[in-house]
């Protein structure tokens, strides 16, 4: 079926486009022209329109230019815009106000409470405050992203039922927080929140990647031609729960032979007792026999993914990507090894380990990613 998208539709396209790239790092009209793929007429157009918005400004002339005159740099306004993101994680909740270039302004951590509802509307006073803290006016808050372990309704904003997670199932986490701010809400799992973030930021290098998060679960975002790939009905992917062995252990989430009963980081220790973190297994004399398992388990559930998507990077994050270099290095020699059997794309591996407060910016950055039309 041909869609055909009116010259309204093509304009907001082209504007995202163009703001997207500039979030990444500050462009000429011409480095946007190539970028974009837009004439250079068309992008003085979009921009002009845009710097009178004060959405986005003229920067200095970069400093030594090497031929000619230096070409004026445009880049967002930080302040024009602002997101609130709220990190659930099994320990606490993080709170954080963004702004448009990204940056966390201000943040704060809250305690879980007796409820997952009391909690909410902890973290919700916590948004209220740093916004009020901050002087920000409510015309430029463009609403709050909440990232959660999974499985969840992104459609809905509800948590379903999160493994080791007592208190937070079926909660309806963007109806209270909507009530609790007045503002638009929005919710996805930590590891698309993850995902989509990287891919803003640049960091992925591709359009078509894997997001694995292998901690406490294996969660997992998947980006497909610079869109979020969703599982369908607002459920979000989860590679952490299809199933590598039919027979397998029974999980959490009710299925059998999940890969993250095998691959997650308390799946690995209880193969091995006696070490108490992932970074003491990796120093031991064990280490061999765990990267060698680990590789085998992730690389089957990586390998089911690639017969049906095709991606051509993986970004390995969580716990295990703190001392990920021996496992990478035996992920790519099993690669090797299974090419010449079934030839396919080769598969760049990535760490990509969670730096502090990079959950908050992700779950600020669903706000930014809604905006833009990439989420």
């Amino acid at each position: 079926m041909t869609h055909v998208r009116n010259a309204s539709y093509n304009k907001a396209f082209n504007r995202r486009e163009i703001l997207k790239n500039l979030r990444r790092e500050p462009l000429s009209r011409a480095e946007l022209s190539r970028k974009t793929g837009l004439t250079r007429a068309a992008i003085s157009i979009l921009t002009d329109e845009l710097l009178a918005e004060g959405v986005i400004r003229e920067s200095e002339l970069r400093a030594d230019p090497a031929v000619g005159r230096a070409p004026v740099l445009l880049t967002v306004v930080p302040e024009r815009y602002y997101g609130v993101g709220v990190s659930v994680e099994r320990e606490r909740v993080e709170i954080g106000v963004s702004d448009f270039s990204g940056a966390i302004v201000k943040r704060r951590a809250c305690k879980l409470k007796s409820t997952a509802e009391q909690t909410l509307i902890a973290a919700a006073k916590v948004a209220q405050a740093l916004l009020h803290a901050l002087s920000v006016p409510a015309d430029r808050v463009l609403g709050v992203g909440v990232s959660a372990p999974g499985p969840l309704n992104d459609h809905t904003g509800v948590i379903l039922s999160p493994p080791s997670f007592p208190g937070w199932q079926n909660v309806p986490v963007c109806d209270i927080l909507r009530r609790e701010t007045g503002l638009r809400t929005m919710l996805d799992n930590d590891a698309n929140a993850m995902a989509l973030y990287r891919y803003l930021q640049g960091a992925s290098g591709s359009e078509n990647f894997l997001f694995l998060l292998v901690d406490s679960g294996v969660g997992s975002g998947i980006v497909v031609g610079g869109r979020l790939l969703r599982a369908g009905e607002g459920f979000t992917t989860e590679l952490g729960h299809t199933s590598i062995h039919y027979r397998g252990p029974r999980c959490a989430c009710g299925g059998r032979g999940c890969l993250e009963c095998y691959a997650s980081i308390p799946a690995i220790l209880a193969r091995h007792p006696q070490f108490e973190s992932w970074q003491a297994l990796m120093r031991s004399d064990a280490c061999d026999t765990a990267v060698r398992q680990e590789a085998e388990y992730l690389l089957t559930g990586v390998r089911n993914l690639r017969r049906i998507v095709s991606v051509d990077t993986l970004l390995l994050s969580g716990g295990i990507a703190e001392s990920a270099d021996r496992l990478i290095a035996e992920m790519e020699r099993q690669l090797r090894s299974e090419s010449a059997q079934y030839p396919s794309e080769p598969l760049r591996i990535v760490a990509s380990p969670l730096l502090a407060g990079d959950r908050i910016s992700a779950a600020a950055n669903l706000v930014f990613s809604d905006f833009l039309g990439i989420a």
